[in-house]
């Protein structure tokens, strides 16, 4: 599966940029510098790697590629973590806590904070101490990620950076050439803002809009945890099913509530 909307954004701006050149000149290769390319790159990734940790700038530049695949987290996916959590409390309060370790499905067996809810309730602790201990789990977690958006942050910032140095660069060299052929300043010139170029578009056209969707994917993320600890904190209450479906309703909006009689429950 691949993020449709994230894919058609990128194409579209790459598709533009090579219009753009492609109508404008037909010396295309002058938009192709490996050196320069690698001195804006380069220098952008040995900056972060001094300034952050190297297994957040990896998970970070993961994230960037993750960006391309569908977010599991919708209003939808809500709806069916709440049918879930009513299946699971009338299985608790009909069959135990080991019909529900035995009904976890391959994705939630890999979820982390469902695992540990279920450890936690298998446990014995009461409704306040899973509330208290899944919250830490769920603040670390978003900790670890906002590490790994200020990473990206740090990259869209130093790209352009680095593009000027390179630029400079290339100035201070032709300048050096300045009794030679006149008519290859310019070519030269082009060459030393071709950094720059380089250093906005990754910035632009990839570090910062990867920062704001991988945000954008945090919150989603933060919102369902509230949800999950909600579900969690309530099932060892064993209240009415319906009770558990009107409290986990009252964190979603209106519109994406769960309707027991309508929606097909997940399992």
């Amino acid at each position: 599966m691949i993020s449709v909307s994230t894919l058609i954004g990128f194409s579209s701006v790459i598709g533009l940029f090579i219009y753009s050149v492609k109508t404008s000149t037909s010396n295309y290769f002058i938009f192709l510098n490996i050196p320069s390319l690698m001195l804006v790159l380069g220098g952008t990734l040995a900056a972060t790697f001094v300034s952050y940790g190297a297994k957040n700038v990896f998970l970070s530049i993961g994230d960037i590629i993750s960006l391309f695949l569908p977010s599991k987290y919708s209003q939808k996916a809500l709806r069916l973590d709440i049918a879930r959590f009513m299946e699971w409390n009338r299985m608790l309060r009909s069959q135990g806590i080991t019909a529900i370790e035995e009904s976890l499905t391959k994705n939630e067996r890999k979820d982390n904070i469902i695992v540990q809810g279920i450890e936690l309730l298998s446990s014995g602790y009461d409704s306040k101490n899973i509330n208290y201990m899944l919250s830490l789990t769920a603040q670390n977690r978003f900790q670890e990620m906002k590490r790994r958006i200020n990473v990206l942050n740090s990259l869209t910032s130093f790209a352009p950076a680095f593009g000027m140095v390179g630029t400079v660069v290339g100035l201070v060299v032709m300048l050096d050439h300045l009794e030679g052929d006149i008519g290859a300043l310019g070519q030269g010139l082009a060459l030393a803002l071709i950094t720059t170029l380089y250093g906005i578009m990754l910035a632009q056209m990839l570090f910062k809009p990867a920062s704001t969707q991988l945000n954008q994917r945090l919150m989603l993320s933060s919102y369902r945890d509230k949800l999950i600890i909600e579900g969690f904190s309530i099932l060892p209450l064993k209240l009415e099913t319906m009770i558990v479906q009107d409290r986990l309703n009252s964190l979603l909006t209106a519109d994406f509530h769960y309707q027991a009689k309508t929606e097909k429950q997940k399992g």
